[in-house]
C-alpha cells in the first residue's frame, strides 16, 4: 500500500508540468501538431484552439468549426485532409474569431460551420467566447470594413 501511494505521489510530481493542468494549452497544441492524439485536462478550449492554429502546419482541404456536436468530424468521416477547430458551446463570437484566425493561416477548399439552434438567441448567456475577445473584435472589425 505504501509503495503504491509513493508511486502515485512521485508520478504526479514528475508529470505535473507535462500535463500542464492550468496552462494556456500551448504545450498541448504543439504536441498535437506532432502526434495523432494527446491527453489533457483543465484548459481553456478556445485558447487551446488559438495555439493549435499557431502550431499546426497542416495542408488541409476541409476546415470544421462549430460546437461539440461537430467535434467528431474528421478525416475518417470526410475522407479529405481535415482540421477540426470546434469548441464546446460555440457561439457566434467563437465562430467569427476562430474562422478569422484559421483563414489567416490555412486555405481550405471547404469550410463546415456548425450552428446550434440556440446560437442566435441573444439570451443564451454564453460567455466562454471572451477568452478570444480580442480576436473576435478584430474579426468583427474586418467584416465591417
Amino acid at each position: 500500500m505504501i509503495c503504491t501511494t509513493l508511486f502515485f505521489i512521485i508520478f504526479s510530481f514528475v508529470t505535473f508540468n507535462y500535463f500542464e493542468k492550468h496552462g494556456d494549452g500551448s504545450k498541448f497544441a504543439k504536441l498535437l501538431s506532432q502526434n495523432t492524439a494527446i491527453f489533457g485536462f483543465s484548459m481553456d478550449e478556445r485558447i487551446f484552439i488559438k495555439n493549435r492554429i499557431n502550431y499546426e502546419n497542416y495542408d488541409l482541404q476541409i476546415l470544421v468549426i462549430g460546437s461539440s456536436r461537430l467535434m467528431q468530424l474528421g478525416e475518417n468521416e470526410l475522407k479529405k485532409k481535415t482540421l477540426n477547430l470546434s469548441v464546446s458551446g460555440s457561439s457566434i463570437e467563437d465562430h467569427l474569431a476562430i474562422t478569422e484566425m484559421a483563414l489567416e493561416k490555412f486555405n481550405p477548399t471547404i469550410i463546415y460551420l456548425g450552428a446550434d439552434p440556440w446560437l442566435f438567441n441573444e439570451y443564451n448567456n454564453q460567455k466562454r467566447w471572451k477568452s478570444l475577445k480580442l480576436e473576435y473584435y478584430i474579426a468583427f472589425a474586418n467584416i465591417n470594413s
